[in-house]
């Protein structure tokens, strides 16, 4: 498992990129195999950006594509329990809508009947990872309350774990 960072903030400043890097780093574990963040802009909209190797290699990465503009943040560094150690399996994971990101520490022990109600329910999953169902239950459990859905979803999962949601007002 490992660390997870937030940030937000009701101003502009400081920007919550640099701030979720420092996070990983000094939360920093030796064993894992990827790093990500999601960055809510002042419109609203998500950036995300992943890297398969160092958090240090994830903060040249985004100081050479630009740092994501916004002050409210997730931030997670991967050790693989489910799905090969990749780009594409690396956190943050969203929903169907692009709006819902989640970061997870631990198990979801009953990923595979999950996956395989909410595929039936017409989700689209793009990862081989255990976590990927979760922004997808809270997808699915929105009614307007997202964090009312996120509180009562997440809290149905058996076993250990901890999650970062956000999603965009």
């Amino acid at each position: 498992m490992g660390p997870i960072a937030s940030t937000a903030s009701a101003t502009l400043d400081p920007p919550a990129a640099p701030l979720l890097l420092g996070c990983l780093r000094r939360l920093g574990s030796r064993v894992y195999d990827s790093a990500g963040l999601a960055i809510i802009d002042a419109g609203g909209d998500v950036a995300t950006v992943k890297n398969t190797n160092k958090v240090v290699d994830l903060g040249r990465q985004v100081e050479a594509e630009g740092m994501p503009s916004g002050t409210v943040g997730i931030g997670h560094t991967r050790w693989a329990t489910h799905g090969r150690p990749s780009l594409e399996n690396a956190h943050p994971h969203q929903d169907c809508t692009g709006r819902i990101h989640v970061i997870h520490n631990g198990i979801v022990e009953n990923y595979r009947e999950l996956r395989a109600e909410l595929i039936a329910r017409g989700h689209e999953f793009l990862r081989r990872t255990e976590t990927e169902v979760l922004p997808h239950l809270i997808e699915a459990a929105a009614t307007g309350d997202l964090a009312r859905a996120g509180r009562g979803e997440m809290n149905t999962q058996p076993g250990a774990c901890s999650h970062g949601v956000q999603c965009p007002g």
